[in-house]
């Protein structure tokens, strides 16, 4: 409620979101303390009501509330939240870390972070939990204690009764400075390491193996966290002989031999109207020869042209009948991680014509060429 006041205060154009997750008598006690000063200064809120979680009631929690705030920022047409965690948060979550003895990249919560496509921002860590207290009770501004953080039951409030409780408040203004010191190192190397690693993506097994910290390349590379056992096995699968695929929700790794690749396998299209130069990330045209290119020879009823990676299913025509594009990758030995991404043309009837650098649709080398395209993912 405090950040709730302060961006109010502040002018920011603002969209209330909560979630109630029906677990207490006092849930609907602060939805209506958040619905009625929404209200009153004309706040749109948007509540969600959360199912029974099976499992790990907190993932599952932590998941739909992110998916929900995500939802509504798309509504919105927002790209980012304020979250009202504040130092007291900050240091449960690193002591939590610390118990757990876990590898981290940063310790606590961090100020910005991304869930997705939404970026997430938390304004008030440096303010402690009395500190926004003192700010509700001295603007007149209701809020509700949540009953469940009084119990010992979860890992996080037996930190905060039996750790943090015995910790003065100049304690734990040290204990925030000296865990920021840490985390402004931590966050130094992963800077140093995006710089070095972000834009490249194939690597020798060697080379990788030579990193000082694999395993924070390897949060970069794959845009997670990996936990211990995930990681222990992914590092023996990399020391192994084998070729092998690892796939998160965003990237995919190909070990084929000692290349490690890592892929975005995001599809993509591109329309031409004409023969024109088009450059992007998988290919290059241009209406004149250059060196490299594959050749083709275009009429004006086979624009507009249709550039994309493969789909299950494509074939083109060739002499002695119609071959799958997926077939032609296996014959050529492309390796699997080019093979979801390598780029195809098809004509305006939708038929494919051009497989670059491998094949051309039968008729479409009858005459001269006038049609270039260069495959950036393959070199023949």
């Amino acid at each position: 409620m405090a950040l709730l006041d302060m961006s109010r205060k502040k002018g920011l154009d603002l969209v209330a979101c909560h979630v109630n997750y029906q677990k207490r008598a006092s849930a609907w006690r602060d939805e209506k303390i958040l619905k009625d000063y929404c209200a009153k200064y004309e706040i749109a809120l948007y509540v969600a009501y959360a199912p029974d979680f099976d499992g790990n009631f907190q993932s599952r929690a932590r998941t739909f509330r992110y998916d929900f705030f995500l939802k509504i920022a798309r509504l919105k047409k927002a790209d980012q939240i304020l979250m009202a965690h504040q130092r007291d948060d900050y240091l449960e979550s690193a002591l939590m870390q610390a118990k757990r003895g876990d590898y981290s990249t940063y310790y606590g919560i961090r100020k910005v972070s991304f869930y997705k496509s939404l970026k997430i921002i938390r304004p008030l860590l440096d303010l402690s939990k009395k500190d926004l207290e003192h700010y509700c009770l001295l603007n007149n501004i209701e809020y509700g204690d949540d009953e469940t953080n009084f119990s010992d039951h979860y890992t996080r409030n037996y930190i905060r009764h039996h750790d943090l409780k015995r910790l003065s408040n100049k304690d734990k203004d040290d204990l925030y400075q000296k865990i920021q010191k840490i985390d402004q190192k931590l966050l130094k190397k992963e800077t140093d390491y995006l710089k070095k690693y972000a834009h490249v993506h194939s690597y020798s097994l060697k080379e990788v193996l030579k990193i000082e910290d694999l395993r924070l390349f390897l949060d970069i590379k794959l845009e997670k966290h990996l936990s211990k056992a995930e990681y222990q096995e992914l590092k023996r699968q990399l020391l192994s002989s084998e070729s092998f695929e690892y796939e998160t929700k965003k990237i995919k790794l190909y070990k084929e031999g000692d290349i490690l690749t890592f892929v975005k396998e995001e599809p993509y299209n591109y329309l031409l109207r004409s023969s024109e130069v088009l450059k992007t990330p998988y290919f290059e045209t241009n209406p004149t020869y250059k060196e490299g290119y594959s050749a083709i020879h275009l009429e004006k009823d086979d624009f507009p042209l249709l550039i994309r990676n493969p789909l299950n299913g494509d074939k083109i025509k060739l002499l002695k009948g119609s071959k799958k594009i997926s077939r032609i990758f296996i014959d050529e030995k492309v390796q699997k991680s080019k093979r979801k991404l390598s780029p195809i043309v098809l004509n305006k009837r939708g038929e494919v014509i051009m497989v670059p650098p491998f094949r051309v649709k039968v008729g479409y080398l009858d005459k001269t060429p006038n049609f270039y395209l260069k495959n950036l993912l393959i070199k023949r």
